[in-house]
């Protein structure tokens, strides 16, 4: 197996997505007041699957913390004016037996979907696995977000379980959960 030589990006760093400025830089406890609106300027729908409720400013801080006790690492994207437009999340496991995997989560603003800005964030939290060496990044997503799945697996995700009626949204309806993931060294 050929080995890929590792660079270490710096942040911040600007480059053109679709027509948008944007600038990729990693979170600090600063950007608190800047995460929290973007949170809570997303649909409801966008937040009804995630882990936690990232409109809450107190879940705001508790990331705040991961991030300075190393057990996540965030990546901001925004926009000329200086306002997040979406971020993608490498969550770390402690768990010996897992300690080689990452989860990511990645949250684009409704306004700038579609233009390539998930992938690049996608990209982002492969360097920053690879940087941590790990050996897999896992996803885990709603099974009918089909177009998400498909990004994915154009960047080398495969699907690897499948839990049925894993999720349930505020009405009470329940939904399928999907695995998928990416060994570091394909992708």
């Amino acid at each position: 197996m050929a080995t890929r030589k590792k660079s270490k990006r710096a942040y911040p760093w600007t480059d053109k997505v679709g027509d948008h400025t944007i600038t990729f830089e990693l979170m600090k406890p600063e950007d608190r007041d800047r995460m929290l609106r973007f949170t809570q300027s997303l649909p409801a729908d966008d937040v009804m699957f995630l882990r936690k409720d990232i409109t809450q400013p107190v879940i705001i801080d508790d990331w705040i913390e991961k991030i300075r006790r190393g057990a996540t690492k965030t990546v901001l994207a925004h926009n000329e004016k200086g306002d997040i437009v979406g971020y993608a999340s490498l969550h770390l496991d402690q768990l010996l037996w897992t300690r080689h995997l990452g989860e990511i989560r990645v949250v684009i603003s409704p306004k700038l979907r579609g233009i390539g800005l998930g992938r690049r964030l996608v990209h982002e939290m492969f360097e920053v696995g690879r940087q941590l060496k790990l050996q897999r990044i896992v996803v885990n997503m709603r099974r009918d977000q089909i177009h998400v799945q498909q990004m994915l697996e154009r960047l080398g995700f495969k699907a690897e379980a499948l839990l049925t009626d894993w999720l349930m949204d505020a009405a009470g309806r329940t939904h399928d959960l999907l695995v998928m993931s990416c060994r570091l060294e394909e992708s």
